[in-house]
């Protein structure tokens, strides 16, 4: 990053005994950016080159002194975008400068640098909309701002503005709190004790539960015509996870063709870093395969062609659910969905378990077909019970038996 100060006459504009007024100039990548300090010198009175007043100027001592301490924190300001404690931005350099130093720097600025520090695209954009999220509700908030009152104020705003569900906002919380508890590491001023001791994140106040489509709406799915080829392909993805246990985006992505195994597929859920999952190969999930083979050597499917890194592999991943989503409900709209509006990828996984749930299958057993690592947050291995009991659950799925 090209990125340097200095304090300049701006030559561009005099009084009227042919003064300038002394500038603060930072330039970014050959772009610059100013704000004045209120002080007028002639050429004769400001040496540029030394970047101080001379004694021909009236304050000399007093304005070099001053000078000098904004030259200091300008040079932590630097140092600190070169170790990566904040990310740059001119507001933030200027209230650091002529502000109150590190208590100065903005929130937003410090969630964004850390967004940085993370070799994990999915945990870097955490952040990134973490920043951009702290921007939209304070512009200008800073760590010494965040208090409980702020916290809630914060919640509301994520549900009202940010359209944020419980799930969302618990975990833009969890990132709030990495921020805070590494601000107060770095040396900012967090205010007294811990704001989060206060705060107990509400509840989002809604008439509709999350959609679970039931086994008669996954079938007119299934067997929905005059489809689009887009809608075919993303309506045969969804098919495939409903089959195999709710198998989310990000799992099918990565799925390859090595991970077939004597007619079952053994895979690890991305997202729990639960392995060794194994699903059974339904004829559904078989014709699926089979027809999408020839378009990727390596993968089960076509969704992460021309990837070559993790950020690749992060970005086509998020635009193939964002794409299922969209298409996924035109077709749901025309196989008689009720409440196609509202089906996503995930209505797969959410459905599955329901209907599991309304066959009196415990939920023990739910929680390890779904790779789930406990019923709330601990790890459930799939090893625990055997294939067979869940295979045969599947099986009555399909069958679309009742107990």
């Amino acid at each position: 990053m090209g990125l340097s100060y200095a304090f300049i006459l701006n030559k561009s504009t005099n009084n009227t005994h042919g003064a300038y007024p002394v500038y603060f100039r930072v330039t970014l990548n050959g772009k610059n950016r100013y704000k004045t300090l209120s002080i007028w010198a002639t050429p004769d009175e400001y040496d540029e080159d030394l970047q101080q007043f001379t004694k021909k100027h009236k304050n000399q001592k007093q304005d070099n002194s001053l000078l000098a301490a904004y030259k200091s924190k300008a040079d932590d300001y630097l140092d600190m975008v070169k170790k990566q404690k904040v990310s740059y931005s001119f507001d933030g350099f200027k209230d650091y400068v002529f502000g109150g130093g590190l208590n100065q720097v903005g929130l937003a600025d410090i969630a964004m640098s850390m967004a940085k520090s993370k070799t994990s695209p999915g945990t870097s954009d955490k952040y990134k909309v973490l920043s951009n999220n702290i921007q939209r509700y304070k512009k200008k908030a800073l760590v010494s701002d965040v208090t409980t009152a702020w916290i809630e104020g914060f919640e509301r705003h994520l549900r009202t503005d940010g359209n944020c569900t419980d799930g969302g906002v618990s975990g833009t919380m969890a990132i709030l709190k990495s921020v805070i508890r590494q601000a107060k590491k770095d040396g900012y001023s967090a205010g007294v004790g811990n704001p989060f001791d206060g705060y107990k994140i509400g509840k989002k106040k809604t008439n509709q539960d999350v959609l679970r489509l039931s086994l008669l709406e996954i079938i007119a799915i299934k067997t929905c015509k005059n489809l689009k080829p887009s809608e075919s392909y993303y309506r045969d993805l969804f098919i495939f996870s409903f089959n195999a246990r709710g198998m989310n985006m990000a799992d099918i992505a990565l799925l390859k063709h090595a991970h077939i195994e004597n007619d079952r597929i053994v895979y690890s859920r991305k997202k729990v870093k639960v392995s060794n999952l194994s699903v059974p190969i339904t004829d559904e999930m078989r014709e699926i395969l089979e027809k999408y083979k020839e378009f990727d050597k390596t993968h089960c499917f076509p969704i992460l062609q021309g990837a070559t890194s993790l950020r690749d592999i992060h970005k086509r991943t998020n635009n193939a659910s964002a794409a299922a989503s969209r298409l996924l409900r035109i077709v749901a709209e025309k196989a008689g969905v009720k409440r196609h509006d509202e089906v996503t990828f995930y209505t797969a996984r959410h459905s599955y378990a329901n209907i599991l749930r309304r066959d009196n299958v415990s939920i023990e057993i739910i929680s390890q077909a779904l790779g789930h690592k406990n019923i709330s947050t601990t790890q459930i291995y799939l090893s625990q019970f055997e294939d067979s009991v869940i295979d045969k659950i599947d099986e009555k799925i399909r069958n679309g038996k009742r107990d």
